[in-house]
């Protein structure tokens, strides 16, 4: 294991010192505001609600999207355990991204999210058992595609049957 030598990397070490010092240095006046008068005329934004669950929700929804593209692609078992598992999360965050009014109605939705979350982590184990532990080997399909792409091997075989039918 190699040490830290600081003589090596002094360069490293001053330009991480001056760094902060000329971030001070850099900072406007307090004149400079006093310019941007017109601007203070335009009204400022209204505040707006921001949901990261719903957002969260809403990816989970894409990723099991694209999953089910790739399943179209490959066709794999653990490929559609994967989108089961991201359907069930997005349905749990879908779930807690809402309020409710009635605080029994809520606790239930809550442990309704809670499961479809368990739910989901199970679907996810399984589909780690449902992943091939060996190599997947495309070894038909690649033999008929390079066998029906090689047009001089075609040529020359129906030359050959040519000639021995002949004969």
């Amino acid at each position: 294991m190699q040490r830290f030598d600081c003589r090596d990397d002094w360069r490293l070490i001053v330009l991480l010192a001056i760094a902060p010092l000329a971030a001070a240095a850099a900072q406007p006046g307090p004149d400079v505001f006093g310019t941007l008068d017109p601007l203070r005329g335009i009204a400022p934004p209204p505040p707006m609600l921001i949901r990261p669950r719903l957002f969260a929700a809403y990816g989970a929804l894409v990723t099991a999207g694209t999953l089910t593209t790739l399943y179209v692609y490959r066709g794999r078992a653990f490929i559609v355990y994967w989108i089961g598992s991201w359907l069930l999360l997005a349905g749990s965050f879908l779930l807690l991204a809402r309020g409710y009014a009635d605080v029994r109605l809520g606790s239930v939705m809550v442990g309704l999210a809670q499961l479809l979350a368990v739910w989901s982590a199970g679907l996810a184990l399984l589909s780690a058992g449902a992943f091939p532990t060996g190599p997947l080997r495309w070894d038909v399909p690649l033999r008929f595609a390079a066998a029906s792409a090689d047009t001089d091997r075609r040529s020359r075989w129906c030359s050959w049957t040519s000639m021995t039918s002949s004969a």
